[in-house]
């Protein structure tokens, strides 16, 4: 990939150190950003896709550790930069919108207040202008009765309202990356589109790139540029969301597709056999041997496969495609 990229994740790996043995949720995983892109991992619970974001942030803690690979962000590694250096960009730079957004805010400050904050950490504005900023970023995130608002804890916002409220505090300094991890879990249909319409807006708007991790395939491709398919700690798939869609490669990536309804085409909906294999004691081969359709015996259990570019852009992991 010859053009400039914003993040460049490269054969990144995360382990937890439990009592049971080493779990090994990332497994040299790799993929890139490109600036204003909306770029999606997907797959099913369990897979590491809220670990690799995590990771992302160095917001991995004991037991967990990341092990090896590199992060680079505009062309810095993040995994090599002092923590006092990495606070600077974590927040500014690079902002997280997190899963249950009322458990992300604080409970006992005033929304104003924790908006109000990172102006003045990242800012250096006095108190007074803190407000206004937050009050600024409310309305531009539509929470309407802003300058009321800002008087409200978080209780007292509805599940959509305060998702929005941790997308102004996201956006506040107008981050070059945004993380956005399940945004739209436990919403209705409507407020789902809203989520998703002010996320789109921050990068056709400011020229933010947006990483979205989801289980819902329907959110991917109504959102997403490009996809990597998650699998157990492998990334198994990436490729333009209509390539994706169009001609899936990997035997995974195609049951997940045949999992959920489709309208565009006649599918079979149909289940994914069996269950994501422990990562305490995954499989030495291909993570997806027990539950793989087209298991290739005497290879797939005795060799992870390589990342492989079919077409432009179109890359797999699975022996299937090696030599071709």
């Amino acid at each position: 990939m010859s053009e400039n990229l914003l993040l460049n994740v490269t054969k990144l790996s995360t382990n937890f150190y439990l009592y049971e043995g080493v779990m090994r949720v990332l497994d040299e995983i790799s993929f890139q950003i490109r600036p204003r892109e909306v770029f999606g991992l997907v797959g099913e619970s369990g897979s590491g896709k809220t670990v690799a974001s995590l990771s992302i942030l160095r917001l991995i803690l004991p037991p967990g550790r990341i092990i090896s690979g590199e992060i680079f962000f505009e062309g810095t590694d993040l995994l090599k930069l002092p923590q006092k250096e990495f606070s600077k960009i974590r927040g500014k730079k690079i902002s997280m919108i997190f899963q249950q957004s009322r458990t992300a805010l604080n409970p006992f400050m005033k929304i104003g207040e924790q908006i109000a904050r990172i102006y003045r950490t990242h800012e250096g504005l006095s108190k007074s202008e803190a407000m206004e900023k937050a009050i600024e970023s409310l309305k531009r995130f539509r929470i309407p009765e802003a300058e009321k608002r800002v008087e409200s804890y978080p209780h007292e916002f509805s599940l959509g309202m305060a998702q929005r409220v941790m997308i102004a505090m996201m956006m506040a300094c107008n981050p070059k990356l945004l993380i956005a991890d399940e945004p739209t879990t436990g919403l209705d249909v409507t407020t789902q589109a809203q989520i998703l319409d002010l996320m789109k807006e921050a990068r056709d708007k400011i020229g933010t790139s947006i990483l979205l991790i989801t289980h819902d395939l329907g959110v991917a491709a109504q959102t997403c540029d490009r996809l990597a398919v998650m699998h157990a700690g492998h990334i198994v798939e990436i490729a333009d969301v209509e390539v994706l869609y169009g001609r899936p490669l990997h035997p995974y990536a195609k049951a997940l597709l045949n999992s959920i309804p489709r309208v565009d085409k006649k599918v079979r909906i149909s289940d994914i056999p069996g269950f994501v294999p422990s990562l305490l004691n995954p499989p030495k081969g291909c993570r997806f041997i027990n539950r793989c359709p087209k298991v290739i015996l005497g290879v797939c259990e005795k060799a992870k496969p390589e990342m492989i570019e079919i077409d432009r852009g179109h890359f797999v992991m699975c022996h299937l495609y090696e030599g071709k």
